[in-house]
């Protein structure tokens, strides 16, 4: 018997794939983890969203009320979160640029609806980028659940009471205390 510690990389794969309870278990802690890290993200884009749908096994949507908010929601996401790629930070900062100057624009100026036109157009692609990343951030990946649990899970999770026999079947020293009131 070994124990979790004890394992390299090769045996710590073979334990994930031979203990369906601790695949199960890695994927609970997984999906709460990148839940916390999406309602991190989302708190960015709240003041911009009239209702909103991300999870995991979820139909993710965005109803967005304000598109020139939903933009600097957006940069801040980028700014503090890395949340799409770097292509969208000078596209959302160009949109919000040309929202300055549409918001000074007369109503009566002949450009005023090619501009409005084109900015909703092009704050879509941002919005539909952003739904995209939740998706993908949302989804189950067997790749990404191996690598959380041989990266994280099995060092910061499973301690010294953890280890495995030759087969690989994980087991847990448990101890248990009883009360006689």
């Amino acid at each position: 018997m070994k124990r979790i510690s004890e394992l390299n990389r090769e045996e710590l794969k073979n334990v994930f794939h031979s203990n369906d309870k601790l695949q199960y278990k890695v994927w609970e802690d997984y999906e709460e983890s990148e839940m916390d890290h999406i309602t991190e993200i989302l708190d960015c884009f709240r003041s911009a969203l009239s209702d909103w749908s991300i999870g995991f096994n979820n139909y993710n949507s965005l109803e967005v009320k304000d598109h020139k908010a939903f933009l600097e929601c957006a940069l801040d996401a980028q700014n503090n979160y890395y949340f799409l790629s770097d292509e969208w930070t000078s596209k959302i900062e160009l949109l919000l640029s040309k929202y300055k100057t549409f918001d000074y624009m007369d109503y009566d100026d002949k450009n005023y609806d090619r501009l409005e036109n084109w900015l909703e157009e092009q704050t879509q692609e941002v919005i539909e980028a952003a739904l995209e990343q939740f998706n993908k951030m949302t989804q189950y990946d067997n790749k990404y659940i191996l690598d959380y649990f041989l990266d994280f899970y099995a060092e910061s999770r499973m301690d010294e009471d953890f280890y495995v026999n030759e087969s690989g079947v994980l087991f847990e020293h448990v101890e248990y205390e009883k009360s006689y009131r």
